[in-house]
């Protein structure tokens, strides 16, 4: 594994998209604060080659054709070369990437509210799976798909222009967008790559508590890291919190809570020269050596091992 002399603390947050497009080289900007839609070949060809470790505040769609493209988000890595797929940037998730501009294709960058339609994350989430950080960020489509996939992404692309024009611009890249994810989703069910959250019915308060709570892990997971910080702010007790998420998932809290700073730590040591100190004292271990313990059980490896291997 290689690693890149990025600072712990300076690793970026973009919450907006222009601050995204800055750090990238871009040349597009966006003209609206919720949603921007631009083909790739606007980007221009001084974009960065590389782009080290960051997070989005905001889900990023792109339907890429004609380019060598790496990208890597916690652990998992994908590339493409001269293919077609879909490619996810999502909001909790540590990612970085490699890339040819000499590219084609489409990208939406959308933030979460306009996506939610009024129905809160649970509904979010029970939708669409896929948009949960730790599912799978990058799928493969053939000719017809993409064809497909374009003609969404042109409609998006005549509404994005009439924003500042049409009051009905907005609601329409909403279904359309909607429209999108579905497609996508369609693409997730059948590669399934990964279980989904079945073992409650879709209409139950246990299964909206669980999304809820896999919600806010992704998203707070850098200042909360005990399952009662989480049932604090769902509402309920720690109990009920693990009762229910074990129901729906075959893993308690604090397995999931586990899991997801092991992600976390394996992408700093593999991306970053952060310390490994740091990393312990980063994600609440009271000492180095109980990080190291902790890693080694779920890992077969030290950290430094795991760093150098």
């Amino acid at each position: 594994m290689s690693h890149h002399s990025v600072p712990f603390r300076s690793i970026p947050t973009f919450n907006e998209f222009n601050e995204f497009h800055t750090a990238a080289n871009g040349r597009v900007r966006s003209a609206h604060d919720d949603v921007h839609v631009f083909r790739f070949r606007d980007i221009g060809r001084q974009v960065v080659k590389e782009m080290p470790l960051f997070r989005n505040c905001y889900y990023q769609i792109g339907l890429m054709t004609q380019s060598a493209f790496k990208i890597s988000y916690f652990e998992k890595e994908h590339e493409l070369h001269d293919a077609q797929c879909v490619v996810l940037f999502k909001p909790g998730q540590l990612i970085s990437f490699q890339c040819d501009p000499d590219w084609d294709g489409y990208a939406m960058l959308i933030k979460e509210e306009v996506l939610q339609f009024h129905n809160g994350n649970s509904r979010l989430l029970r939708d669409f799976p896929f948009l949960a950080p730790s599912q799978d960020s990058l799928f493969f489509v053939n000719q017809p798909q993409y064809a497909e996939l374009s003609e969404i992404f042109e409609k998006l692309l005549v509404e994005y222009a009439n924003l500042s024009r049409s009051t009905s611009a907005l609601s329409l890249i909403q279904l359309y967008a909607r429209i999108l994810l579905h497609k996508i989703n369609d693409l997730y069910t059948a590669k399934q790559v990964e279980p989904k959250l079945e073992n409650l019915s879709a209409n139950t308060r246990g299964l909206e508590i669980t999304l809820d709570f896999l919600h806010n892990l992704d998203r707070d997971i850098e200042h909360m890291k005990t399952v009662g910080e989480f049932a604090r702010k769902l509402h309920v007790t720690p109990k009920h919190l693990a009762e229910v998420v074990k129901a729906a998932s075959g893993l308690s809290p604090k397995d999931h809570i586990s899991n997801k700073i092991l992600s976390i730590t394996k992408t700093l040591l593999k991306h970053t020269d952060t310390s490994i100190n740091q990393i312990a004292a980063q994600y609440n271990f009271k000492d180095p050596a109980h990080f190291a313990n902790f890693f080694k059980q779920h890992t077969g490896f030290s950290p430094l091992e795991y760093r150098n291997s």
